[in-house]
Order: structure tokens, then sequence, then C-alpha cells
């Protein structure tokens, strides 16, 4: 028989057993439809630290939850390789867990791992031994929730501590918002065509505007993919815009934000017509293949339209969301040459690879957003840009949003700062 701490470890999701009854596991734990649980593959026996801590810390939370379980299944692969019970490291081990996600290309990406996924990884790590040593269920010889180290310790009996989580990880240098190019007005223009019309404009009733409706707002709105892919039809059809003003806006609350700090965008008031099309026909559309299969599943306002074989008229996804732009800026001819390397054989190449990532649309509205507000004499525009990014801190903004203002403002046109001030002025 094979002990389960010898198992390859995977993440499954708890299923509704009856209507209203949630999946229990051991002593009367419940767990809500879809919580990921970490189990042994063989035995699929839960790790059942791992399924009390993130029960723990994040229930509510379902995104999260599904995160910190496959960080915490990546470090049971680590930890089952070098035959290491999970209470029984030190220091020494999360370092070379660090070092070796550093050299270790993912099998998807064929890229070495981001320096963001290994922190987040080694974080997650450490906020797991840190709880499992605050609730008593730990005995090793390593404290993770301490920021003091001291690793020669030689005094029998005194548990060498280790380093702050900041000095186990890689420097931050390459995090979702690092080298983030902003589109310039062509670029935007190329993109955009080729994620599909505007309402407004479709031809063909085949035609979708959905993707290009969702890089519209980000563009126009600065908001992030899951705040957008996360609007309910209800906040859209709660906006009454003036049409008696061209270039008005409507602010619009959203709360399911990073960090879950509640914020208002400006949505152009064109822009409010268009949804309201895309709500009224394709989205109709889509809705009815729900109605059809006896699903009552329509809060959210972007949904998989009716070519989705099996998803049709749910909920779209961020992945979708990535893919589609991610299409279109390699259609409209934005590439570059990207390093590459075989994880089997460790060969490098190069591939073509988009010059730009969704996120890029809310660097464009910063920096776009910033040149409007500057042009239209406003002392501190940094600062209208931090309001409408939901930055806690200014820093964040200046740094790392509008870092690149130098030397973009040749590429910002007329044309765009004009309808940014028309937004201001109207909002």
């Amino acid at each position: 028989m094979v002990l389960p701490e010898n198992q390859e470890t995977e993440v499954v999701k708890a299923v509704r057993l009856s209507k209203g009854t949630t999946e229990r596991i051991g002593d009367g734990l419940t767990l809500p439809p879809g919580f990921p649980i970490l189990v042994f593959r063989q035995s699929r026996i839960p790790v059942e630290p791992v399924l009390r801590y993130v029960h723990d810390k994040y229930r509510k939370r379902p995104a999260s939850a599904l995160s910190v379980a496959n960080d915490l299944k990546d470090w049971w692969t680590y930890l089952r390789a070098h035959e290491t019970p999970w209470d029984a490291i030190d220091e020494t081990d999360i370092r070379y867990y660090a070092d070796i996600m550093e050299q270790t290309v993912s099998p998807l990406t064929h890229e070495r791992y981001k320096r963001k996924t290994i922190r987040k990884r080694i974080g997650s790590v450490r906020n797991f031994y840190a709880w499992a040593s605050a609730k008593g269920i730990l005995d090793c010889s390593v404290d993770l929730s301490t920021t003091d180290y001291s690793s020669n310790s030689e005094q029998p009996g005194v548990r060498a501590k280790v380093r702050d989580a900041g000095t186990l990880m890689p420097g931050a240098t390459s995090g979702e918002d690092d080298h983030v190019l902003a589109l310039s007005h062509q670029d935007v223009f190329a993109v955009f065509a080729e994620l599909g019309p505007l309402p407004s404009e479709k031809t063909w009733s085949s035609d979708s505007s959905r993707d290009r409706l969702i890089a519209e707002l980000a563009l126009n709105t600065g908001m992030r993919r899951d705040e957008i892919s996360h609007l309910t039809l209800l906040q859209i059809l709660n906006l009454h815009p003036d049409h008696a003003i061209e270039h008005g806006a409507c602010l619009l609350p959203i709360s399911k934000t990073k960090g879950l700090r509640a914020r208002k965008v400006e949505v152009p008031n064109w822009l409010i017509r268009e949804l309201r099309t895309y709500v009224d026909t394709e989205r109709v559309e889509a809705i009815a293949r729900l109605a059809d299969a006896g699903v009552n599943d329509a809060k959210r306002l972007f949904v998989n339209g009716v070519s989705a074989k099996h998803n049709a008229g749910r909920s779209i996804s961020n992945d979708t969301i990535d893919r589609a732009f991610r299409l279109a800026v390699l259609r409209s001819g934005r590439v570059i040459e990207a390093p590459r390397f075989d994880p089997e054989t460790g060969t490098a190449y190069s591939a073509q690879a988009p010059q730009f990532t969704f996120h890029a649309l809310r660097h464009t509205f910063a920096i776009w957003r910033y040149y409007a507000e500057y042009a239209a004499g406003i002392h501190e525009p940094w600062k209208i840009v931090q309001v409408l990014l939901g930055h806690k801190s200014l820093a964040t903004t200046l740094a790392i949003y509008l870092r690149p203002c130098a030397v973009f403002e040749g590429q910002v046109s007329d044309a765009v700062v004009r309808h940014f001030n028309a937004i201001r002025s109207a909002a």
C-alpha cells in the first residue's frame, strides 16, 4: 500500500450532493460547491492541513482559494520529490524551492516562471506555515511567522528563524505591471479592428461585439480584466446617460476590485448605448440557450456567445478575455520574438508573441487620461488617475502606470486628448 504522503496530489472541487446541501469533509467541515480540495491522487484522501487552512482563510473568496490550493499543490510536489514531511521543513527548503522555480520552465508556456509567480507561491507557503504554527499543529525547526533571522544559532532547543519572506523571494522585477507597453492610437485602431465591430457597426447578425466591448471598457475606464468579467447586467441597466450630452459619461460603482476597494469609474455615454445594444441582441440570444437547458444563471453582463457549444450564455472567464485579446494582437501584426525553452531538452528557441497584453489597456487609459487632465490645466493630474485606477498608494500610480509618460507623449494624438477631455468635463 502506498502511503498518502508518497502519492501525487491534485486539486479537485467539492460537489453539491443534493439541493440545499453541500459536501462535508472529516469532522463536519462544510464545503460550498466548487470549493477546491487538495487530495492525494490515488487514495482521494484530502491533504487535511491544506484543506483546513484554505477553508479557514479563503472560504468566502473562491478565486483566491483555488489559487492558493494550486500553489500548495506545487509545494506538496516539491515535498514528495525530496521525501520531506510537510511539518519537518526548515528555511533551507524554502530557499531551495525558490531556486528550483527560478530554473524551471513552465510546461505550458515554455518560458521560465515569472518572478511574480515565484513570489506568490513562496508567499502562499509562508502564510500556510504561519497559520499552522498559530493553530498549534506545526512542530518543526522553522518559524515562518517571524521576521527575525538567525541561521547559525547553535544553542540546543533554539529554533532557527527564517528570514522575512521578502528575502526568501526573488526581487519583484517582473510583475503584471512591469514592462507593460501602452498602446499608441494606431495600435488601438489596428487591434480593436480585429476584436470585432461595435454593436452599432455590425453588418451580419453572426458578428460578435462582446470582445470589442470588453476592450473598450478597459481602454475608456481603466478597469481590470477581473473587474470587467464580474460586471452584472443590473449594473449597466442602472446607468441612465443623458444622451443630449454627446461626450458625457456616467459613474459606475464597482466593488469586485483588487483588494476589494470599492470605487467609481466613468463610462462614456456612447459606450453605455453600445453595451445596451449588446444586451438586447447578442446577449439575449446567448441567454436563450441557458433557458433552453433549464438553467437560470444570467446575472453577469458578458457571457459566452451562441457559438460556445456547451457554455453558451454562461459567464465568461478571465482566460476567455485574455485569449481573445491575445489573438487580436497577433492578427494585427503587433508581435515580438520571445525566447522559449523546451522543458524536456532545455533547448532554447524563439517564437512570435503578442506585443501587448490585455492589462496594457489599463496602462494606456492611465497615460491617455493623464495627458487629457494635463491639457485641461489640472495642476496634479496624477491624482485624478490614481482615483480612477483605484490605487491606494499614489506611488503605484506614479512609479508604474505613469512611468512611460516622458517617452510616450508624442504618441498620444490630439484626438485622444480631446476624447478624454470631453469625458472628464461631463462626468
